[in-house]
């Protein structure tokens, strides 16, 4: 469901990237606890070799003391992301089998002073910060960004970053640091950016959607569907395109206690079932605040 080969074939299936569409570090509770990682903010990840920063992933799917990364992001989608900066190049003295799956690391929270999400109807877009990962969805790309020191112009920073000299709308509260910028031509949007000091949290797959849209739409920059159009969240099932605020609606709505009632009223799950642990958990997690409320 997720990457493979260093993304060279699944890298170009946006469907795909909709479920972790950038690198991430996953790691157990305990840890994170331990080291100051809050969910969805960046971890700074170095060893005797390198370095890397990481979207902090909590979960107990991994050990404690056992973080686990992906190795499919390159210098071409996640600069800032590659896991083979950190693993030290040692083969095995007879096959040349490379042991590329581990390295001693550490790990603490990376200082960003911003946080961004963009879409943009270019592809071949290169920002100007600390942390940035790339993904193709249909009509364009969306990025997430980061860095360490807020721009002054941010209009111009992201006209610079779309390579756009069209008129921008942009709304702000600069006391909270929060911007957001869009570019329009012709009657179509061009690019979007949203920036805050803090993860931005927005309807992603609404937000790209918009790509593929002819009619303009007046509130986008509100980062949501609007009044009766619900976000179906993060996809989740990638063969039916299921996504988790439509899951999490469909096991509370219909009392659904098990996979199986999921897949027979969503669908997801029912091909490949490479997303049926995390229905599980996505299963679990609704029981337990049900029972807490």
């Amino acid at each position: 469901r997720d990457q493979w080969h260093s993304m060279t074939r699944t890298g170009l299936a946006p469907r795909l990237l909709q479920h972790l569409g950038e690198p991430f570090l996953e790691i157990h509770p305990q840890d994170a606890r331990a080291i100051g990682l809050a969910a969805a903010t960046l971890a700074e990840v170095t060893s005797a070799h390198g370095r890397a920063i990481l979207r902090v992933l909590i979960s107990d799917r991994v050990a404690p003391g056992h973080p686990f990364a992906p190795m499919h992001w390159t210098g071409a989608t996640a600069p800032s992301g590659r896991i083979d900066a950190l693993v030290p190049a040692l083969t095995d003295p007879v096959s040349g089998q490379p042991a590329s799956k581990s390295a001693p690391v550490a790990i603490r929270p990376f200082a960003a002073g911003w946080y961004g999400y963009a879409i943009s109807r270019a592809g071949d877009l290169q920002p100007d910060c600390a942390y940035w990962a790339r993904l193709p969805v249909a009509g364009g790309v969306q990025m997430e960004l980061a860095g360490v020191v807020p721009a002054e112009d941010w209009v111009a920073w992201a006209a610079l970053l779309f390579g756009l000299t069209t008129p921008a709308v942009h709304v702000a509260d600069r006391a909270r640091g929060v911007h957001r910028v869009a570019f329009y031509q012709d009657g179509q949007l061009m690019a979007a950016l949203f920036v805050g000091p803090a993860p931005v949290q927005l309807a992603r797959g609404h937000l790209a959607g918009l790509l593929t849209t002819a009619a303009v739409d007046q509130n986008v920059l509100a980062g949501r569907p609007g009044a009766g159009q619900p976000d179906p969240g993060p996809i989740v099932c990638a063969c039916l395109s299921v996504g988790r605020n439509t899951l999490c609606r469909a096991i509370a709505d219909g009392a659904l206690a098990s996979v199986a009632a999921i897949g027979a009223a969503t669908g997801a799950g029912t091909n490949c079932g490479s997303c049926r642990p995390e229905l599980a958990q996505l299963l679990d997690m609704t029981l337990h605040r049900e029972a807490a409320e």
